[in-house]
């Protein structure tokens, strides 16, 4: 299983966790002693992607891990995030830095951050 595929799934169960536990302290302490997970930031990074793309296999499939971070952003926009995605339906190949220089973001993204 490709790595992105395991973060989908790994986000996946993190989402679920995060809706039956709306304690911000609380979902921390699962998710460090479940998943050894110490970054808030990295487990909602996962949750979002998983819950934007996590059925999406044709979307998910053909990018990076660091493209689905970007796209799924809460600084992207839904109508530039809704292009990316028509251009990798079509094939084309997009990337993560493509997506940050389309919004403007001069801070280089969440990648960056990790």
């Amino acid at each position: 299983m490709r790595i992105v595929e395991r973060k989908i799934e790994l986000g996946r169960q993190l989402a679920e966790i995060r809706d039956a536990t709306p304690n911000n302290r609380r979902f921390g302490a699962i998710v460090r002693r479940q998943f050894d997970i110490h970054k808030a930031t990295e487990a909602s990074e996962m949750a979002r992607v998983a819950r934007l793309h996590g059925d999406r296999p044709e979307i998910f499939g053909n990018v990076s891990w660091h493209a689905l971070t970007e796209l799924a952003s809460t600084s992207t926009p839904d109508d530039l995030r809704r292009q990316f995605e028509a251009r990798i339906l079509a094939g084309e190949r997009v990337n993560g830095a493509e997506v940050i220089r389309a919004r403007g973001d001069s801070h280089g993204g969440s990648w960056q951050n990790a």
